[in-house]
């Protein structure tokens, strides 16, 4: 055997390595000189760098595996970071959002998106307005218009603001309700009011709002 690379956990595999004689049997002394002789492999497979990064003096190169660097500033630096590493929220300008929630971020890059729903009946659909505070809704459902009275209908969900609300057709057959559509008479931002001049029906509605 020539090296320590050479040595065998079998100890009668073992005869002479790196001028050490560490066959079955051999003096105490050997012992001492094989370790020294593996202390001093290992500290050549170090390079200086290696080693003073793992003293805490040096900087481990980015070719390596490291930073390149002991301070946060200059490991940026040589990784290649822009200043966009050391920013909490990043602006539209620098490709980013400029936000850190998802109803900001979709106003920061003018985008309209939808900030609730309910796909029902009846249901609501609301989406956010990029570059203002207001939201555009829309709401729709059926309600059971009495005959002869004025009838009132709460939405799934109230408007923030104002609703405008349109009735648009009776669920069955009617020889009056057919041609004589409940009216909306009044409106709110949580629902409106529809006079029924005919038989009562099941009618449709719809409403846009802010």
């Amino acid at each position: 055997m020539a090296s320590i690379f050479d040595w065998s956990p079998t100890a009668g595999s073992n005869t002479t390595v790196d001028g050490i004689n560490i066959n079955t049997g051999m003096p105490v002394q050997n012992t001492d000189n094989a370790l020294r002789s593996i202390l001093a492999i290992i500290r050549q497979s170090f390079s200086s760098t290696l080693q003073n990064f793992l003293a805490g003096t040096a900087a481990l190169p980015v070719s390596s595996g490291g930073t390149g660097s002991t301070t946060a500033a200059d490991a940026r630096t040589a990784l290649g970071l822009g200043s966009a590493a050391t920013e909490s929220t990043v602006p539209v300008a620098k490709g980013g959002t400029g936000a850190t929630t998802a109803d900001g971020a979709l106003d920061g890059i003018g985008a309209v998106g939808i900030t609730a729903l309910s796909l029902a009946n009846p249901g609501y659909i609301r989406f956010n307005l990029p570059g203002t505070t207001n939201v555009f809704q829309v709401a729709w459902g059926t309600f059971t218009a009495t005959s002869g009275a004025s009838t009132s209908v709460n939405y799934a969900a109230a408007f923030p603001n104002a609703s405008f609300a349109v009735c648009n057709g009776v669920g069955e057959f009617s020889s009056t309700a057919q041609d004589n559509y409940p009216t909306v008479s009044s409106t709110s931002a949580s629902g409106f009011s529809a006079y029924n001049a005919s038989e009562t029906c099941t009618a449709y509605y719809i409403a846009v709002g802010y």
